[in-house]
């Protein structure tokens, strides 16, 4: 009979790499697990159990995944999505129905999974538990009843000291960039703290493994933009869940003050990494501005839902000046000279003006 073995690991730093132990320590537990002909239990819906999912997946492993769902309706979505975002052998995985209840919130619900897990588990490996949290109450849990415990992985748990939040200093712009005015409709992005749109989980933390630095860094995802001629719609905040791309007409300049953290998301409303077209050419390819409306005004019903925004109640985000396309924007049809870029350093801007011959602008000097 196969034993399957649960890993241990309280939370980490959002934006991980190859280079932390914590990750290193995980894919080595995996690969030796498997090797020596163990199953792995493991989860979704948090980044430490899904790259456990993910190293467990990339052996084609046995993998026993618990679902943690209010009923068996999100059960199934979820299973099916989780055999498409980890790539999941159906004669090798077995997934586990762990009932939430409706009252639960997401604290109560990573408890509920945890200990579902535990309970499961032939072998329990800890890898990087923080003192006081869920994962040392039911390691301590387990060891005083005499569970089987290997600690051949385990690494010393470091606090989160990522710093995901900056500030531009508008003195410090270069004149180049200055010169920039209201020419260009401008998408301005930021790093991720997860796969990029369209992306599966899978490839998402095979390429955390591999790197010695974040992956997806705001940097690196205009790089994928360019060189993949496309940026990706996407649904979140907007009106009828529709899939847009956002632009704003406010040169970089004026976009500087709207580049603040956002503490309820966990990330920068923007970074000083964008992608601008010429005004003309945007008209063309069907970007067209949003309408605002607000106080006792209600949602003008003459203009299309997407393309219709609340002024807002505590941030006015007629300020934005946005302009919005709906679904997916080919740019491989729009000419290298309606495009420009912007970054944050010269080195980057040399990099991408050097790779792709698109004209590219630094923040800084």
């Amino acid at each position: 009979m196969m034993h399957y073995a649960a890993l241990m690991l309280s939370r980490q730093p959002r934006r991980p790499c190859g280079r932390d132990k914590w990750v290193r320590q995980t894919v080595r537990a995996v690969d030796w697990l498997v090797d020596h002909g163990y199953g792995i239990i493991s989860s979704v819906g948090l980044q430490t159990w899904e790259l456990i999912t993910a190293a467990a997946a990339r052996h084609d492993a046995n993998l026993r995944l618990v679902i943690p769902a209010r009923n068996q309706s999100d059960f199934r979505h979820a299973c099916q999505d989780a055999s498409y975002h980890f790539d999941l052998s159906s004669a090798r995985t077995t997934f586990l129905y762990c009932e939430i209840a409706d009252e639960c919130d997401d604290k109560d619900v990573q408890r509920v999974r945890d200990r579902d897990i535990f309970k499961r588990a032939d072998l329990l490996a800890p890898i990087s538990v923080r003192t006081g949290g869920i994962m040392a109450e039911l390691l301590s849990a387990a060891e005083s009843v005499g569970r089987w415990v290997m600690r051949d992985f385990e690494t010393p748990y470091k606090a989160r000291q990522e710093v995901l939040t900056y500030m531009i200093v508008p003195s410090l712009l270069t004149t180049q960039l200055r010169g920039i005015n209201d020419e260009y409709l401008t998408h301005w992005t930021r790093g991720s703290n997860g796969p990029w749109p369209g992306e599966r989980k899978i490839d998402y933390f095979r390429d955390i493994v591999a790197a010695d630095l974040y992956p997806r860094t705001a940097f690196q995802t205009l790089t994928r933009i360019i060189a993949e001629h496309r940026l990706i719609a996407s649904p979140r905040h907007m009106p009828a869940n529709t899939p847009v791309v956002s632009f704003t007409g406010l040169s970089p300049t004026q976009i500087v003050p709207l580049m603040r953290w956002r503490s309820r998301f966990g990330e920068m409303s923007f970074e000083p990494y964008g992608l601008g077209l010429r005004r003309s050419t945007a008209e063309q390819l069907g970007i067209r501005p949003v309408r605002y409306y607000g106080g006792s005004e209600r949602r003008p019903v003459d203009t299309d839902q997407w393309l219709t925004q609340s002024s807002g109640a505590k941030t006015d985000w007629r300020q934005e000046l946005e302009y919005r396309h709906r679904g997916d924007l080919d740019l491989s049809v729009v000419p290298t000279d309606d495009l420009i870029v912007f970054c944050l350093s010269p080195e980057e801007s040399d990099q991408l003006q050097a790779r792709f011959g698109i004209r590219a602008v630094p923040f800084y000097r």
